[in-house]
C-alpha cells in the first residue's frame, strides 16, 4: 500500500524569550533540537516571542536573533506581549504603530501566506481584531479576502495569537483571552462557507483541541515557562510544548509533543545558548502564492551553516578554541584569547569541521579608536556593537588598547559584531 505523501507543520508559540531568563531559552534550544533531527516543512510561531515587554528592543533583539538559528523555514505573528493588546483590559496598553514597526523590523511583516502540502497557511495579527487602530485592521481583512480568492479551493489554515473563541465560534463573549465579537463573526462565516478548515492559536498557554462549524480550532501551549502571576484557564491541557500538524491532501492530523519529547537525550543543566548554531537567515518575507516547501526552504538558507561573529567554539574532544570571524574558524593561542575574552565560560561545543578553516590568530586583542571598540585579528578590525553584544560574546572591552590614527587606518573593515 503506498501512503499518501505528508507535509509536516510545527507550530510553537509564546517562547517568551529574553537574555534574562535562561529556562525559556532552555526550552527553546530543545525545540531548535528537534527541528535540526526531524525537519519539518515549516515552522510557525504563532505569538509572544518575548518574554514580557512590548516596548523592549533588547527582548525583541534577542528573540529574533534566537528565531534565526531555525534551519527550516518560519513564520511568525505577533503576540500581545510583542505589539500590545486588544480590549478588553489590554495587558501593558493598547498595540500601536511604534510597537509594530518595531517587530515588523525585528522579525518581518506580522502578516504572510503560504501554499504548502496542498494548503493555503495564512499567518494574521489578531491583536488588530476589534481594536482602534482601524486603517490597519480594514487592510488586514481587505488583504485576509485577496489571499483567500487566490486558494482557489485549497483548504486553508489561519495562525494566530489569540484564539478565534473560547469554546464555539458563534459564542457572544468578549473577554481578553480571545478575539473581539466582531472578527469572530466574520471568522465564522468563513469556517461555515467551507473556506477555513484549521485555526491555530495560543495565547492560553494551555492545549485545546476544539471543532466548531466545520473548522478544528487548535490552542498551542506556550513552550516557554508562563510568566509570573498568569491565569490558567483550565480549558485544556496545562503544560510546556509545541503542536504537530500532518497535511495530507484535505486533511489535518495533529500531535502534542511535550517539552520531554523535544530532547529526550538532552542533559540536564547543559549550556543551552549555542550561538555558533546561529544561521543567517533572512527576515521573514512574505512568499508567493506558488511558492513550495523547497523554495520557502531556499529562501531561509537552510543548506547554509554560519555562527555569529565573534562565538567561540570548540569540539568535545579537544581543548583547541576558535573564534568565529567571517564565518570561519580562527584558531586562538593562549595570548590572544585573553587579550579577547574575559573569561573560559559559555564556549560552545560543536562539530568545527562544519566550519571553514580561516586560519590562526597571530596577534589579536581589543582595540579602540574615534569612541569605538574593536576586535582586532591580525590586520582586520570588527566593530563590537554596544555593550550587550560585548557581554553576550565575553568580549574584555574593559581595558582597550588605544590605536593610534596610523595603527587604525592600516586596519582593514570585518564585519560587525552585533
Amino acid at each position: 500500500m503506498n501512503l499518501p505523501s505528508q507535509t509536516t507543520v510545527l507550530q510553537v508559540s509564546d517562547t517568551h524569550l529574553s537574555p534574562d531568563f535562561a529556562a525559556s531559552t532552555e526550552m527553546w534550544t530543545a525545540a531548535v533540537r528537534y527541528v535540526e533531527r526531524t525537519r519539518p516543512d515549516l515552522v510557525i510561531h504563532t505569538g509572544d516571542a518575548v518574554h514580557d515587554d512590548p516596548d523592549d528592543d533588547r527582548d525583541h533583539e534577542y528573540a529574533a536573533f534566537q528565531l534565526r538559528r531555525l534551519t527550516t523555514p518560519w513564520r511568525i505573528v505577533p503576540g500581545n506581549h510583542d505589539i500590545g493588546d486588544s480590549p478588553p483590559d489590554p495587558f501593558r496598553g493598547l498595540v500601536s504603530t511604534e510597537r509594530l514597526a518595531r517587530f515588523r523590523r525585528h522579525f518581518g511583516p506580522d502578516r504572510w501566506s503560504v501554499t504548502i502540502g496542498g494548503w493555503q497557511l495564512i499567518g494574521l495579527n489578531s491583536l488588530l481584531f476589534d481594536n482602534h487602530l482601524a486603517a490597519e485592521e480594514a487592510d488586514q481583512w481587505d488583504w485576509l479576502e485577496q489571499r483567500l480568492r487566490e486558494a482557489d479551493g485549497r483548504p486553508v489554515g489561519l495562525f494566530m495569537h489569540k484564539p478565534p473563541a473560547i469554546a464555539s465560534l458563534d459564542e457572544d463573549l468578549h473577554v481578553n483571552k480571545s478575539i473581539g465579537r466582531k472578527s469572530r463573526r466574520r471568522l465564522l462565516a468563513l469556517t461555515e462557507s467551507g473556506t477555513v478548515k484549521l485555526i491555530g492559536s495560543g495565547h492560553l498557554h494551555e492545549h485545546v483541541v476544539l471543532h466548531s462549524h466545520g473548522a478544528l480550532l487548535v490552542g498551542a501551549p506556550a513552550l516557554g515557562p508562563t510568566p509570573a502571576g498568569t491565569e490558567a484557564w483550565n480549558l485544556g491541557l496545562r503544560c510546556n510544548g509545541l503542536v504537530e500538524y500532518r497535511l495530507s491532501g484535505d486533511t489535518v492530523r495533529l500531535r502534542l509533543l511535550r517539552e520531554a519529547d523535544l530532547a529526550p537525550d538532552t542533559p540536564r543543566r547543559r549550556r543551552i545558548i549555542p550561538s555558533a548554531y546561529a544561521r543567517a537567515c533572512p527576515a521573514p518575507r512574505l512568499p508567493s502564492i506558488q511558492q513550495g516547501a523547497a523554495d520557502l526552504a531556499d529562501s531561509c538558507g537552510r543548506n547554509r551553516l554560519m555562527a555569529e561573529n565573534g562565538t567561540r567554539v570548540k569540539a568535545a574532544d579537544n581543548p583547541m578554541v576558535y573564534v568565529v570571524l567571517d564565518g570561519k574558524r580562527r584558531a586562538l593561542d593562549e595570548p590572544s584569547y585573553v587579550n579577547i575574552f574575559s573569561d573560559w565560560e559559555g564556549i560552545d561545543e560543536i562539530n568545527v569541521d562544519d566550519l571553514p578553516d580561516g586560519g590562526a590568530i597571530q596577534a589579536g586583542y581589543i582595540g579602540s579608536a574615534n569612541g569605538e571598540t574593536y576586535l582586532i585579528a591580525d590586520t582586520v578590525k570588527y566593530r563590537i556593537n554596544g555593550n550587550a553584544t560585548a557581554d553576550r560574546l565575553h568580549l574584555k572591552v574593559g581595558e582597550p588598547r588605544m590605536l593610534s590614527t596610523e595603527e587604525f587606518g592600516a586596519l582593514s573593515d570585518g564585519a560587525q559584531l552585533g
